[in-house]
């Protein structure tokens, strides 16, 4: 299967996030050739990535060596992209995108970054998210149970102080099967913020 066709494109930089390379994914994504980004610095061929602080996380895996995910949920996006195909809620391409160190000789040579395109589900996440502030349970309960099949994170701790027990508790379910680092930062992040919520504690 293509790059293309499987929405997930691939770049490479050495440790002072210079490119150096650029799949044809990446190109047809950004409209930026692999000629034209090659030997450029990331932030030079995008601003915005030092503005949003992204530019630091790719700085600490060349740095450390570790592996770094963007949820797109939190980040939504790390190279600004229009959709590749139409989206409702979302004029940028959603993105998951995971940094990983490139090695060579036993050392970090610079970084591997790859970037998924997740826009039609978090177009979809946002619809389900629409329909958890339906009147009817039994729409809200439908929309956390589809959300929980797509991990749609985000939305499924928003609802943990829904007023039907039966839609927290297929949101405790949904949640329970998540794991990632993100479903966890929103798990607490919701607890901290709405301790006062007994349909949150209860949950």
């Amino acid at each position: 299967m293509s790059a293309s066709a499987a929405a997930v494109g691939v770049f490479t930089t050495d440790t002072a996030l210079v490119v150096q390379s650029w799949d044809a994914w990446v190109a047809d994504a950004t409209g930026i050739e692999e000629e034209s980004a090659r030997g450029r610095p990331l932030a030079e061929l995008f601003p915005e990535i030092e503005r949003r602080g992204l530019l630091a996380r790719l700085r600490r895996v060349a740095e450390s060596g570790d592996v770094a995910v963007l949820a797109p949920a939190f980040h939504e996006y790390l190279l600004p992209c229009a959709p590749r195909q139409a989206a409702t809620h979302f004029d940028r391409m959603q993105q998951h995108v995971t940094i990983a160190p490139l090695h060579s000789g036993g050392s970090v040579a610079g970084v591997v970054v790859t970037i998924e395109d997740v826009t039609a589900r978090r177009d979809r996440e946002r619809e389900l998210a629409r329909q958890l502030k339906s009147e009817d349970e039994t729409e809200r309960l439908r929309a956390v149970r589809a959300l929980a099949e797509s991990n749609g994170t985000a939305p499924l701790v928003d609802a943990l102080g829904d007023r039907s027990w039966r839609v927290r508790r297929a949101v405790v379910d949904g949640l329970a099967r998540e794991r990632d680092d993100a479903a966890t930062e929103a798990l607490v992040a919701a607890v901290r913020e709405r301790h006062r919520d007994p349909a949150v504690l209860n949950a």
